[in-house]
């Protein structure tokens, strides 16, 4: 009756806590945790390879959002239109890549911090 009581409860408190894992965190972890496998110099020719696709795939979408039909036959507007988003782009991207940069360096310095968002999940 005892041994059967404290599996039962084992089980709860089991389910209990498997309850509140946080599968943005797990993921979060897990990618901490390939990066800071990764040499450095990997991770910073990666950043500059996702930098191109994030370029591209950026322009793409404004271009389709911001040039109007109307304009893609007006040359003159349409080079103005395009070197605006270029202008745009490039500040962005360099923003974002900036912040990502940051993050890495964070990271760099504590190659275990995957580690500690395992204390945040439960």
């Amino acid at each position: 009756m005892i041994l059967t009581e404290m599996k039962q409860m084992n089980s709860q408190i089991k389910e209990s806590i498997l309850k509140e894992i946080d599968p943005t965190k797990v993921s979060k972890s897990f990618c901490m945790y390939v990066v800071g496998k990764l040499p450095h110099e990997k991770i910073v020719g990666y950043l500059e390879e996702y930098r191109n696709h994030f370029i591209n795939f950026i322009e793409k979408k404004m271009e389709k959002e911001q040039i109007p039909d109307e304009v893609k036959y007006d040359t003159d507007t349409l080079q103005h239109k395009e070197k605006e988003i270029a202008r745009d782009l490039e500040q962005q991207s360099q923003t974002q890549m900036r912040q990502l940069e940051m993050w890495l360096d964070q990271f760099k310095l504590n190659k275990t911090d995957w580690k500690q968002i395992w204390k945040e999940i439960v």
